[in-house]
C-alpha cells in the first residue's frame, strides 16, 4: 500500500510506481467518491474517442481521411433540401 500525503494546496501526486502500473497518462480524467467509512475511491473514466483512433487505418479505399471526410461533406453539401 503507498501512501500519499496531501501537500500542496490539496494537490496528491500519485506515486510514479503506480502511475505505471495503472498506465495513467497526463490528461487522464477520474471519478472521485467518499464512502460510508471516509475512503476516496478514483475511479478512470476512459477516453470515449480513444476506441475511435486508428478505426479506418486498415481501409484500403481511404488513404487520406480528412480527404473523404471533405469529400462527403461536398456531396451533403450539393444535395436538394427537401
Amino acid at each position: 500500500m503507498t501512501v500519499l500525503r496531501n501537500d500542496n494546496g490539496f494537490v496528491m501526486e500519485i506515486p510514479t510506481e503506480l502511475r505505471n502500473k495503472l498506465k495513467l497518462k497526463k490528461g487522464d480524467t477520474f471519478l472521485a467518491e467518499v464512502t460510508a467509512n471516509q475512503e476516496l475511491l478514483l475511479k478512470r473514466i476512459p477516453d470515449p474517442f480513444e476506441e475511435c483512433r486508428g478505426m479506418w487505418a486498415d481501409r484500403e479505399d481511404m488513404y487520406d481521411s480528412r480527404q473523404y471526410i471533405s469529400d462527403i461533406r461536398r456531396e451533403w453539401e450539393g444535395r436538394s433540401h427537401v
